[in-house]
This record gives C-alpha cells, sequence and structure tokens, in this order.
C-alpha cells in the first residue's frame, strides 16, 4: 500500500477516488498475492509521472526479488525500454 500511494485511500469509497488513485489500487489487488505472471495492460495511462515510476518501479522489483514474469502492453516506450524484450505489433494496410 505505501510503496503505490495508496494508504490514504483505504476508507474511501471508489467513486470518491481519481482514476489514478483506482488504477493504483486494481494493480495492488492484482500484485498481492505475489503472481508467477503479471498481464499489464497500459498500467501506467491514467497515472502521473510521480506515480507512474513507482508502479514500474515496483513491478521490476517483483520481477527481480519474486522472479515474476511481467508481460506489457503499452503505447509508452519509456515503460516498453524497461523490458528485457519488445515485441512490436502494426497494423499492415
Amino acid at each position: 500500500m505505501n510503496a503505490i500511494g495508496i494508504k490514504p485511500i483505504l476508507k474511501k469509497k471508489p467513486l470518491d477516488c481519481s482514476g489514478g488513485e483506482r488504477s493504483r489500487a486494481v494493480f495492488a489487488r492484482g500484485i498481492i498475492m505475489k503472481p508467477q505472471i503479471i498481464l499489464d495492460d497500459e498500467p501506467t495511462a491514467s497515472l502521473d509521472v510521480k506515480n507512474k515510476e513507482g508502479i514500474v518501479n515496483l513491478l521490476f522489483k517483483m520481477n527481480k526479488e519474486f522472479d515474476t514474469t511481467i508481460i506489457t502492453v503499452t503505447h509508452d516506450l519509456e515503460v516498453a525500454k524497461r523490458h528485457d524484450r519488445i515485441i512490436s505489433l502494426e497494423m499492415s494496410k
């Protein structure tokens, strides 16, 4: 909770939270059990720069500490570059 900054919102109702707060809460719910694989679809899309860095750092910390495989779908090249391997998909005409 502290690592991704959601401790202050624990007593809030979902509708009282901002989009970024809700995104971080969903993220926390997904990682709390230390899964073997995390599938992320635009994990930082609604986050400000500070929270984006916190989420990305936490993902890669889990990768190192718990050997968690991280698969991320993103348009954010900075997030993509943090991964060991990048697969780009392009639509053909």
